[in-house]
Formats: structure tokens, sequence, C-alpha cells
């Protein structure tokens, strides 16, 4: 009996090695001394010397149970007669020869398509391979167990010969060998040639079972193939990668196979697999293949749509080498039971290309997300027409949302250094069963480099790299420094630090309003109070000399240090920190406020954010994917607010700690008696405490150098917020076209407040429970495409900035109000997704109701609660209450990739989202229960990015277009907001351009030619205008 294969992945490469026979070796010609094949076959070099019979033949299928599958044989034409070889390369398995059976009919290729290792005779040679592995996964089995390979078959694949003893001795034991003279006429010499076909994969099969398995036995597996693959084994890095959107990846590093199984099953991608090439052939990294698609080369799979670092760049490198940045995807990633859903990923090596100024940023060209700025130094992105509080955020697997998270949009992403980021993915619709407590829009996880374990490490390796970049349009300067350690075998550490400087922005233009009035009187008659442009003052009335914006700029610096511990061999311990400074960050729509003075200015002093943490991962005994995290988070904010013609300076004070321990597990697949089915549970749990360390406000005379404190801070010091649950998903795939989820959470979260009379706060003490499932299921009507349909309940409890924060906020100042209670949403969707090999389409509808929806509504100045004169002096007192009916939200998203020849990739998303509410009632009067348009609902927008690279120079160039519509339907709240031109947000469209050149795998410089024709625009809601036309330069040097 063959050996449980769950975690086994091999390529194709010795099919097509077999085919490689020439005819003298085929007739039982004395062997020739071996000659090292071609690293590629493709159709330009497939033999021409059979026209074989149909019918079933064995090959060993990528990650299944079991190790042969019947797939049709290869169509080869006859060649001319008389057609021998002078060379003679041997079949092989890995780097070694393999020399069949004799016998059979001449395989010699034709001279004119014999060009081994061409990029036409690469791809052509994949055609082959996608085929066999696309039908192999039709199979229950392998589509349920695709994607896991230990080292020790990964070394098998790599660098065993099989004798022809053994060739034979497997033949026979299967039935295989073929009868005496066999090989005289054209049917004889067919069977001949199945016959080397069946006996070379069932021996290259039984014998990388048997190492399989001793090793097992033995202790000896090593971490995972994963680790193989990112310590300079290109082919092992390739296959690996099963920790894609599709695939997904276990905690302890390695790639899991089972999950990839079940998201080929259900049609994940269709087609995203099949685009594979042991040969050689290239995805395409800068946007849209899956995982696997990686080539066994070393060449690039795509990152756009969830592809690892580790298999992936957009110069062609070999980013197994990129500081380990992994296929690995913890417990936070999409595919882990989140391949039902809509997602979508970002690579570094699409960072690369793309050179986002910050997290956020770095996921404008994914579908379903738009991305607000505040300010410069802030961006919050939406997902599903929803941001803040309402989409959860993870950093390697830990949660980041904490009790004073603000309502709507939110600076907190942003501390997140993309610059250590080996992998962003956005998981879109209502995942509060896995995440818990905000989940309602969506989760955006990210996953950040991390060193690799090299099993074949002695003494102490350093890897140091150093990384520049440099922005015209606010003069931005700054990077990344980096060392690695490999301490040993079992032991690596990664270092970092970053820097950068960064100055005003300058606009392409100033944005009018949409409805202008004819006869403008005042500034704010002609184009929105907010931003506020140096030119004001030398030029008023010229806004088209406006370009310098005031309220932007920052400075900020981070570090990061993580540290790696193989315990045993599919078990790894991890402590890491990280820490980002951000200092000297004005609020671009309060530096200056609306009609204030230009020197009137509110800036984030400090914005401070540091997690430390220890996690246990990998397999522990019967416990698979285990991710078992403690974690300690502390941010601390602080604002200060000048206004010196008053000779007065304010300034806030708040510290957060959070505490927090989450574990997550999973079983194996699971077969329910002798049918094919198959079943999976994931369980966990989790908790996070966070406590108000500090929080306080004080005021100073600036004239006469006096200070005061203020009643109270923006919180009160000592609240406390909890958030905990308890989770389970089980997974059931009764037939391999059908897979059916299905699972739930109890949550609880515990608010808690001291009073105080001083500035008239009541105390809160409120505590939450609730209950919310999921149900989905995927139809694959066909091996390349997959329907999915799901309903997922979500639900966020009021933290504490809804329940105690007075604060001022874009339309105005915002005021506490302790009797909130959870919102909670439903959301249906339907998914279509599905490909070949030149494209792949990702297409979602959904509609999400929202019960108890948590809204601002407009108060009056005599509402505003005593000693607050920032309340009493803002333009529109606002609290946040729960709407009485029910919000919604329509929309779809979807993402096309074209694979097209000469090396030319086109990429297009779409996102669409329309939201409306009830009115609560305000001071225009609009009659409550009239239906109003949900407030900064992002306008219908896209995106198209094209790339074509050079392989051999490892040049590439591109180009992205992004574009959105207008947007009108403007919520109350919006009418009122500085940040939201009169009438609405205009549309526009922005072209980029793209180039980078690599050179070996220490060099690498990159431009990047942002809005080529210098429009000027804003994304809807935000303070800021985009960037002008300027270029961005950066420069990598090092491993």
């Amino acid at each position: 009996m063959l050996p449980d294969w769950s975690t086994t992945r091999m390529t194709f490469g010795v099919t097509r090695s077999v085919s490689r026979r020439t005819s003298a070796q085929m007739k039982g010609s004395p062997a020739s001394p071996a000659v090292a094949p071609s690293p590629t076959l493709g159709r330009s070099q497939r033999p021409s010397g059979v026209q074989t019979a149909p019918g079933p033949q064995p090959a060993f299928v990528a990650g299944s149970q079991s190790a042969v599958q019947t797939l049709p044989p290869p169509q080869w034409r006859p060649a001319g007669q008389g057609r021998t070889s002078q060379s003679r390369p041997q079949a092989t398995f890995g780097s070694g020869p393999v020399q069949g059976p004799a016998a059979g009919p001449s395989l010699q290729p034709t001279r004119s398509r014999a060009r081994a290792g061409t990029r036409r005779g690469r791809r052509r040679g994949a055609d082959m391979a996608r085929s066999e592995r696309s039908k192999a996964r039709t199979t229950g089995e392998g589509a349920a167990m695709r994607g896991r390979r230990p080292p020790a078959v990964a070394r098998a694949v790599t660098g065993r010969t099989a004798s022809p003893d053994a060739l034979a001795r497997a033949a026979t034991k299967k039935g295989k060998v073929p009868p005496a003279g066999a090989g005289s006429g054209p049917a004889g010499q067919r069977i001949v040639s199945r016959s080397v076909f069946v006996a070379t994969l069932l021996s290259l099969a039984l014998l990388a079972a048997s190492r399989a398995r001793a090793q097992e036995e033995a202790g000896g597996v090593e971490g995972s193939s994963a680790e193989v693959g990112r310590n300079g084994a290109p082919g092992d890095a390739r296959d690996e990668a099963a920790g894609g959107d599709d695939t997904g990846a276990s905690d302890g590093g390695e790639p899991d196979g089972e999950e990839a199984g079940a998201g080929a099953a259900d049609g994940a991608s269709g087609g995203d697999a099949d685009r594979a090439s042991s040969e050689g052939e290239d995805a395409d990294p800068a946007y849209g293949a899956s995982t696997a698609e990686a080539s066994s080369e070393g060449e690039d799979a795509d990152p756009a749509y969830g592809a690892s670092t580790a298999e992936a760049s957009s110069e062609g490198e070999d980013a197994a080498r990129d500081y380990g940045a992994t296929a690995q995807v913890y417990a936070s990633s999409p595919g882990e039971a989140e391949e039902s859903l809509g997602r979508s990923s970002v690579t570094r090596a699409l960072m690369d290309v793309r050179q986002p100024r910050s997290a956020p940023d770095a996921l404008r060209y994914e579908p379903g997300v738009a991305v607000q700025q505040t300010a410069h130094a802030q961006a919050s992105p939406y997902v599903r027409g929803m941001t803040g509080q309402q989409v959860v955020h993870l950093f390697d697997g830990v949660r980041m949302n904490n009790g004073i998270y603000r309502q709507g949009p939110n600076q907190y992403f942003f501390t997140i250094d993309q610059r250590t980021l080996a992998r962003l993915d956005v998981v879109r619709g209502a995942t509060s069963v896995r995440f818990g407590s905000d989940a309602l829009g969506g989760a955006i996880l990210a996953t950040p480099l991390r060193p690799f374990l090299d099993p074949d490490a002695d003494g102490v390796v350093a890897r140091p790299r150093l990384e520049l970049r440099y922005g015209s349009a606010d003069r931005e300067l700054g990077g990344r420094a980096a060392l690695e350690l490999r301490l040993g075998p079992d032991t690596a550490l990664l270092l970092g630090g970053g820097y950068r400087d960064v100055d005003r922005l300058r606009s392409g233009g100033v944005v009018r309003h949409r409805d202008r009035t004819s006869d403008p009187t005042t500034r704010g008659d002609l184009a929105p109070w907010v931003p506020r442009f140096e030119e004001e003052s030398a030029h008023p009335g010229e806004l088209d000399r406006w370009r310098t914006q005031l309220g932007t700029g920052f400075r900020e610096a981070t570090w990061d240090a993580r540290l790696e511990h193989r315990l045993r061999p599919t078990l790894r311990l991890v402590a890491a920190s990280y820490g980002y400074r951000q200092m000297d960050a004005p609020r671009t729509d309060q530096c200056p406020a609306p009609e204030a003075p230009l020197d009137e200015c509110l800036r984030i002093d400090r914005q401070f954010r540091t997690l430390s943490f220890l996690a246990l991962r990998g397999d522990a005994g019967p416990l698979r994917d285990v991710d078992l995290v403690a974690s300690h988070q502390r941010h601390v904010e602080r604002r200060v607010r000048d206004r010196p013609r008053s000779n007065v300076r304010f300034r806030w004070d708040d510290v957060v700690d959070t505490l927090g321990v989450a574990f997550r597990a999973a079983t194996r697949p699971l077969a329910l008696g002798e049918s094919a089915a198959r079943v999976r549970v994931r369980y966990g749990f989790d908790a996070y405490r966070d406590q108000v360390a500090e929080s306080s406000g004080e005021r100073t005379f600036t004239d006469v150098d006096r200070t005061t404190a203020l009643t109270r801070g923006q919180y009160l010091e000592g609240s406390h917020y909890l958030t905990s649950g308890v989770w389970s998903e089980v997974e059931l795939q009764p037939r391999p076209w059908l897979t059916l989820r299905g699972g739930g959470r109890l949550a609880a979260v515990d608010v808690g407040a001291p009073p105080d009379r001083e500035s008239g706060t009541a105390a809160v003490n409120a505590s939450f429970y609730a209950f919310v499932g999921r149900a989905g299921v995927a139809v694959k009507p066909s091996e390349r495409w997959s329907v999915h349909a799901n309903v997922d309940q979500g639900f966020r409890a009021p933290n504490l900035d809804d329940m105690t924060s007075r604060q001022q906020v874009g339309p105005g100042f915002q005021f506490e109000n302790p009797e909130l209670e959870p919102e909670r949403t439903v959301t249906t969707e339907l998914g279509l997704r599905g490909g070949n090999e030149w494209l792949r389409l990702d297409l979602w509808a959904f509609a999400t109701l929202l019960e108890d929806g948590i809204q601002r509504v407009v108060r009056e100045i005599a509402d505003c609660p005593p000693s607050t004169p920032d309340c009493r002096g803002s333009r529109d007192p606002f609290q946040l209450v729960n709407a009485d009916e029910r919000s919604r939200i329509f929309g779809g998203e979807g993402g096309l990739t074209l694979y097209l020849p000469r090396e030319l990739t086109l990429r297009a998303t779409f996102t669409y989202a329309w939201g409306d509410g009830p009115s609560l009632g305000d001071r225009d009067a609009t009659p409550p229960g009239t239906r109003v348009p949900l407030s900064r609902i992002p306008p219908p927008q896209g995106t198209l990015e094209g790339r074509w690279r050079h392989r051999p120079t490892g040049l590439y160039l591109g180009g992205a277009l992004r574009w959105a519509a207008a947007q009108g339907r403007l919520a109350v709240a919006d009418a009122s907001d500085p940040r939201i031109p009169r009438g609405g947000t205009p549309g526009y469209a922005v072209l980029d351009l793209r180039a980078g050149w690599r050179w070996k795998d220490w060099l690498a410089v990159g431009v990047v030619v942002e809005n080529l024709f210098d429009a000027a625009y804003r994304v809807h809601g935000s303070s800021i205008q985009q960037p002008g036309r300027g270029g961005i330069m950066w420069v990598r040097l090092g491993y």
C-alpha cells in the first residue's frame, strides 16, 4: 500500500523527459553516455515519432493521495522514416539520468523545431503539463490532497537516479512489461511507448513513496518543502508555493495541501494550477497567476492574484531569495478556508513594481477596494463600501483593531511599513466567524517578511540588503536596511530598520466644486476649503497656480526583529517585534481648518505602534496547522493643535496597551467511510484586552508659557475593552465537484469606563454577546470553472471610541454615546471563478444588510457636553446612534487577466458599491425614515495594468490606468464635509508608466512616472489632492 502522500507535490518533468528518448534507445541500442537534457521541452521540441493509440495511461499527479491517476496519452505525430538521433539524451528524474526499456519508434524531433530552451518551447511544453494536471484534479483525491510535498520527496525529485532494473521490476510488478516482439510493428511500438511511460512513472512513484515513508517513520521529514524552496532550490520553492490565494498555507511553514485540495476541488481560481510548468514556463508575476502556476525552475508566478513572494518576482528573479519572503501565509491567510470568498493578494514583488507610498496604498489596484486619505500620512482602505472599524486588520495573525479605532476612515493601517511585508491579502465579505468583531466588510491580512531556515547551513551566514527610494511629488527620501543571519540549520534571524522624510505634497492642481457658483465671493465658492495651498497668499484667486498642499509631509522610522527556530521538523517557534514611529504628521483637513488662518494646524506629533509576540506554529501530534500566539501591543498617539493668533496650544496624549492570545488548528481531511467524501474541521479561540493606560489633555498659553490640564482626554484613563470568542468551521466534500462549508462563532465583548464628574462623563459598563454563522457551497461544473454561493453573518460591538470619546472629526465635533448597541450584517454573495492558459476571470456580486448600523447624527450646539469648547466652537456637533432601520449595500467586483504572447500581460479590475440607509433626522429637516445615501460610499472605479518584459536582460516595461466615476450621492454628513466638493467628487482617469531592470540577484532598479498628464484629482472623501506629474526612483542592493 502506498503511504499517505497528503504532503506530496511532484512535477511532470519526468513525463516530458521520457518522451525525449531517441530512436536508438527505444529500439534497444546500447546505452550511450548520459547527456544532460535541455531544461524545457515545449511543443517545438515535442517528439515527432509516434501516433499513439487512444487510451488511458498512468501519470503521477501533483499532490494526489494516490500516486497514479489515469490520464490520456500525449498525442505525438509520426516522424519521417529514417530520421535518427545522433545524440541520445537520457530520460531524467530531476538531474540524474534514467535509462528506460529498449525498443520503440523514432522520437527524434525535426531540426526546424528543435530549439530546446527557447521561450516559445517552454510555453508550449507547459501545455501538456497543464492538460495533465487539470485532468488529474477532476478526481476527488487529486483535488483534495493537492499542494504539499515533504523535503524527502523534494530531494528525490531533484537528484535521484532510477536504474533500468528498478524500472523493469516496477513495470513487471504492475503487469506492464511488453510482450516479446512488441516493438516489431507500429502497434507493438505503441505498446512499448506506453509501457516505458508507465514503468518510469511507477518506479518514480514507488521510489518517492518509500523515501517519504522511511523518513517519516524515522522522524526525519524536515520542516516543510517551503523551507527547501526558500533556501535556494527554485523547483522546491515553486512547488512549495501552495500558499497562494487559492491553495492556502499552514501555520508551520508547510503549504496546506489539504486546504489546497479543497480549493482545487471547488474550482478555486479554476485553472490556476493549470498554468504550472514543471519545466520552466513562467507565469506573469505582475498581474495574475496563482501559486500553483509557479515554475519549477525559479521563474515567477503571479503575485496579483495570490502567488507568494517566494514564487514571484516582477523582474524575473527567484524570489525565494527575497529574505525568505515565502508562500507561508499564517492562520490569517485567506487560503485557510477563505478560498470560497472573494479575495485578492499583493506580494512583495508586485509592491516593488508599483512602489506604493504605504501599506493601504498597496491595495489601490485590488478589486472591491478603495483607499481614502484624510492626510498625506494617513490612509484607510474601503472594502465593499466599509472602512475603519468595520474592516478587521491583522498583522501576522495578530489582531490590530483595538478599543480606540475611530469611526469612519482612520490612520491605523498606515502604521504598517509596506517595506517589511511579504504579502497583503484582502478577504472581501463578512468574516466574523473567523476573525470576530469588526469584520463586516472584510479582512485585510498583512504577512511580514521572515528569515528562512537553511537545513544545509554550517556556521553563521549573513545576507545584507539595502533599499533606497526617492519621490519627486513630495520630495520623499528614504530607505530600508536589513540583515538576515542564518545561525545554523534550525535558527535564523532577520533584523531591519527604515526611515523616510516626506515634504509637502505637490498636486496636479485644484479640484473644483462640481456645482460652481456663478458669482464667487469667497475661496469656498471656487473649491473646497480642504486642502489649502502654499500659493494662496501669493496668487489669491488664481487656482490654476495652486499646487503645493499645506498640511502634508511627515517623518517616520521603523524597525523589526524576527527570530525563528525549528523545534521539530514540522514545528517552529517564532519571536518577533515590530515598531513604527511617525512624527510631525499634520491632519490635512485641520491644517488649517476650514476658513481658519493659514498658520493654524492640528498635527499628530506622535503616532507610535509597537507589536511583540511569541508564536508556536506548525503541526503538533494530531493537530494540524497549529497557530498559538501570545502578543502585546502598545499604541501611543499625541495630537497638538496650534493657534498662534490666539496664543494657545492644545495637546492630547493617549496610550493603549493590548494583551492578546489566539489559537487556531485544524484536523486532517478525514474520509467518511469507503466513499470519496472528505471532511475537515478548523477551530480556535481568541481574546484581546485593551487598557487605556493614559488619556490626558492640556492647554498652553504660549505668550505667558502657562499650562493647565483639561478636564479629560479624548478617552478616560482606566477604560478597558475585551473582545473574545470561540469558533469552528467544517468543510465537507461529498463529491469531487461539490464542496459544502459551514461554521459559527460565539463571541463576547466587555466594555468598561470609569465616570468623570468634572467633565460630565457617565460610567460605562456594558457586555455584548453574539452568535454568528456562515454557510457556503461551491460547485465545479467543469474542471476549470467554479461557482460559489455564500451567506455570512457579521457583527461589530461598539468600542471605547464610540461610547466614550470626544474628538474632532472631519465634518465637525463628535461626542460620546454610552447607550450604543452592536451592529450586525448578513452578506449574501455569488461568485464565478475560472480560467485557462490565456485568461483568468474572477467575478463577484454581493448584497449586505446592516442592522442597527451606527451612524452619525447632527446635534445642536446646546447638546454639547460641558467643558467642551471645541464642540461648542465647531460647525456641526455629531453623536453616534443606532439606526432603527436597515441599511443596504449592493455591489460587485471583478478581475480579468490576459496572458498574451511575447511576455505581455494585461490585468483589469472593476469595483462598484451602492448603499443607502434611513435618515435619522438633521437640522436641515430631512424627514426621519427617508432613505438617504450612506456616507462616503466610493464611486464606480477600476484599473487597467499592462506589462512586458524581456527575460534574458531582466528588463520590464509597463503602465497602469486608474479611473473613477463622479460620486454625487452624498449622505447628510457628506454634504457638510469640507473634504468633499460641493455637488460631489468629480471623476478622474490617471495614467502611470513603469520600468525596471534587474542584474543577477543583487541589483535591481526601477522608476515609476505617476500621473503622466498631471491631472488634478482626489479620491472620494479624501482631504488631499493626489500627486501631480512626478517620478519615483528606487534601487535595491544586496541579496
